[in-house]
C-alpha cells in the first residue's frame, strides 16, 4: 500500500533529477520544471504503484529500492516481466497514448519513486526529440532483455538461465554502485522462477548448491549474491546450441503466438516448468 506522498521536493531530490541520466539531454530549465512538478512517494514492500488495466495517467522514476513489473494473461498465472533498479523510468504507457497500463508495478523493497503526470512528460517528448530518443532507448533495452530471456528459455540450461538472470537483476539493483560481492536482491524464489521460466523447486535446489559453494545466501523473500564475478564466470556463460534447436511446438489445435511475445514466453515457460519438474534440473538440456 502507499505510505507517504510529498508534493514538496527537497534539495536532494532536485539534485537527483538534475543528475539522472535519463534527463541528461534536457536543458536546465526543463529539469528545474521536472523537479518542481514531481510528486515524491515512499512505499513499503509489496505496494502496487499501478495495476494492469488501470487508466494510464502517470510516469514513474525509481529513486531508491526495487520494482517488479508483472503481467497477466487470460488462463495463465501472472509472470514477472522484469525487475527494475534505481534511476529507471517505467509506466510509460501514457506517453504512447495508451489508455491503460499493460502491466502491474509492485515494489520489491521499501522504495522511493518520483511521479509525473503523463501530460508533463509527453510535452517534453514533443518539444525535445533527444529526450524522446532517450525514452525509446529505455523501451528498446527492455525489449532486448525480453528477447534475451526468450532465447535463453529455448536454448540455455536452467542453471545458466538462473545465473544470467541474477547477474542482470544484480546489475540493475546495484546501479552505479555495483560491487563484485554482497549485492542484496529483494526477490523471492517465486520471482526468480517466473523470470527464468522454471519451478520454485528447481530454483531452490540450484540456490542450495550455490549456497554451499559460497556464491549466494538465500533467505525468505531475499537473496544476497556473495560473488557476482564468479557467478557470471562459472555459471552465467554457456555455449548456445545450434540455431536448429528450437522451442517445443504448440499443442495440437493451437496456433503459435508470434505477434504477442508475452504469450510466447508464458507458453514456453509453462512447458519448461513441466520439463524441469519431471527431470534432473542440474542436467537439463534445452
Amino acid at each position: 500500500m502507499r505510505s507517504d506522498a510529498h508534493p514538496t521536493i527537497g534539495t536532494d531530490t532536485v539534485e537527483f533529477i538534475r543528475t539522472a541520466h535519463v534527463f541528461d539531454c534536457l536543458p536546465p530549465d526543463e529539469r528545474w520544471l521536472l523537479a518542481h512538478t514531481a510528486r515524491a512517494e515512499r512505499h513499503g514492500r509489496g505496494a502496487a504503484l499501478f495495476r494492469q488495466g488501470a487508466p494510464a495517467t502517470d510516469v514513474f522514476l525509481l529513486r531508491r529500492g526495487a520494482v517488479k513489473l508483472v503481467g497477466a494473461e487470460p488462463q495463465n498465472d501472472p509472470f514477472v516481466v522484469c525487475v527494475l533498479g534505481p534511476e529507471l523510468v517505467f509506466g510509460m504507457d501514457t506517453i504512447a497514448q495508451g489508455p491503460v497500463y499493460t502491466v502491474t508495478a509492485e515494489t520489491l523493497s521499501p522504495s522511493e519513486v518520483l511521479v509525473w503526470r503523463g501530460a508533463t512528460i509527453l510535452r517534453m517528448v514533443n518539444d525535445h526529440p533527444q529526450f524522446a530518443t532517450e525514452l525509446l532507448q529505455v523501451l528498446q533495452d527492455r525489449l532486448e532483455d525480453f528477447r534475451t530471456r526468450y532465447r535463453e528459455l529455448v536454448r540455455v540450461p536452467v542453471e545458466q538461465r538462473l545465473a544470467r538472470a541474477l547477474v542482470r537483476i544484480g546489475a540493475s539493483c546495484a546501479g552505479n554502485h555495483a560491487q563484485p560481492t554482497d549485492i542484496d536482491l529483494p526477490v523471492s524464489r517465486r520471482d526468480l522462477a517466473d523470470v527464468v521460466g522454471t519451478t520454485i523447486y528447481t530454483v531452490s535446489r540450484i540456490l542450495q548448491r550455490w549456497h554451499r559453494c559460497g556464491l549466494v545466501q538465500s533467505g525468505r523473500m531475499h537473496l544476497t549474491i556473495r560473488d557476482l564475478a564468479r557467478l557470471r564466470t562459472e555459471y552465467g556463460r554457456v555455449a548456445d546450441p545450434p540455431a536448429s534447436a528450437g522451442p517445443p511446438g504448440p499443442p495440437p489445435g493451437s496456433s503459435a503466438c508470434v505477434e504477442n511475445g508475452r504469450n510466447d514466453l508464458v507458453y514456453l515457460g509453462r512447458r519448461y516448468r513441466e520439463r524441469d519438474a519431471g527431470g534432473d534440473d542440474a542436467q537439463e538440456a534445452p
